[in-house]
């Protein structure tokens, strides 16, 4: 799902990983040369994550920057703000809750073009049919498969994800707030 990830989002994700399994000070001239990006890029980045992860430690200094690792820091935690941010992960939590939405219902909702929803959904298609043989039909769009066991296997795994990521009380809104679920 990391590719599912806009450029930036990835970056990121990548950055923070680079920091917690060095565990060392990196030069913003070692970021930049590790990534392939400008140092001034590195740095706003930076500044991103800090406004984006409060709760993490990024210490700076003379000898570079370092991520202080803290028992609140979490791989979980961190992709599930990513991932939540995402349009792949906005379609299929939008599509999980409401198997009945055609592409300009789907498009209003998440603020994107048909296109970026038929370009998702090809993304997304790749993904999960290669490795669950799952894929998004379309019109109206939902969860298919030809092994039923599999469906019911993989929208209760996201409820369960999406549940732990979002809060129990989001999840109950938005369970009111659709037509049918599951």
């Amino acid at each position: 799902m990391k590719n599912h990830l806009k450029p930036k989002e990835k970056r990121h994700l990548e950055i923070i990983e680079y920091l917690l399994e060095t565990e060392d000070w990196a030069t913003t001239n070692e970021l930049s040369d590790f990534f392939q990006i400008s140092s001034r890029i590195v740095t706003s980045d930076i500044a991103d994550l800090r406004k984006k992860f409060p709760e993490f430690i990024f210490e700076t200094g003379y000898f570079g920057i370092r991520l202080i690792k803290s028992s609140q820091i979490c791989f979980q935690n961190i992709y599930t703000q990513l991932f939540e941010d995402s349009i792949a992960f906005q379609l299929l939590e939008t599509i999980f809750f409401d198997e009945s939405m055609q592409i300009e219902e789907l498009a209003d909702t998440l603020f994107v073009s048909p296109s970026t929803i038929y370009r998702t959904i090809t993304q997304i298609n790749e993904y999960f049919e290669t490795k669950y043989g799952l894929f998004v039909a379309t019109n109206p769009y939902r969860f298919s498969t030809t092994n039923k066991l599999s469906v019911c296997f993989i929208k209760h795994t996201l409820l369960k994800n999406i549940l732990c990521s979002v809060g129990p009380l989001r999840i109950l809104m938005k369970i009111k707030s659709t037509r049918h679920l599951i």
